[in-house]
């Protein structure tokens, strides 16, 4: 694994960005959580967040309407259901979402929450896939 981190911060420190930074400069630059990242919302989460401003009732309601039963039903089953997430990074969820808002059931602005709530600070680190990049890294990749 060390020999990857070694590899991969090889390849980033080679970029024009840090080539004049020092060692620390370089670590403090790919650890500061500077990227954002969209994770999965857990079925807990969109409880919680349904209970606001009726979003739980809006949708019980369209799943008594025939036009939107389908996608009322598939919204309430993520909501209910334990162990269930909402990824926003899928092209299914993201179309969930966008046919319940096209159906009055959610707002623009419901939506513009959610994927506030999913988005997350990480670092340059994080996005290369090696984590929390330490001094000794740098010194080595720099060899």
């Amino acid at each position: 694994m060390a020999d990857n981190i070694i590899k991969i911060l090889k390849a980033e420190l080679a970029l024009p960005a840090y080539t004049s930074m020092t060692d620390r400069e370089a670590m403090d630059t790919l650890n500061a959580p500077t990227a954002k990242q969209i994770r999965t919302l857990t079925s807990a989460e969109l409880l919680a967040w349904s209970a606001i401003d009726d979003r739980y009732g809006r949708v019980l309601e369209a799943m008594a309407v025939k036009a939107t039963r389908s996608i009322a039903s598939a919204a309430m089953e993520m909501i209910r259901r334990d162990n269930t997430e909402l990824d926003l990074n899928d092209a299914g969820h993201q179309s969930l979402v966008v046919a319940l808002v096209a159906a009055g059931i959610l707002t623009p602005a419901e939506t513009d929450e959610l994927t506030a709530m999913a988005t997350v600070a990480i670092s340059r680190g994080d996005e290369l896939g090696i984590g929390m990049v330490k001094l000794g890294h740098i010194q080595m990749a720099r060899l």
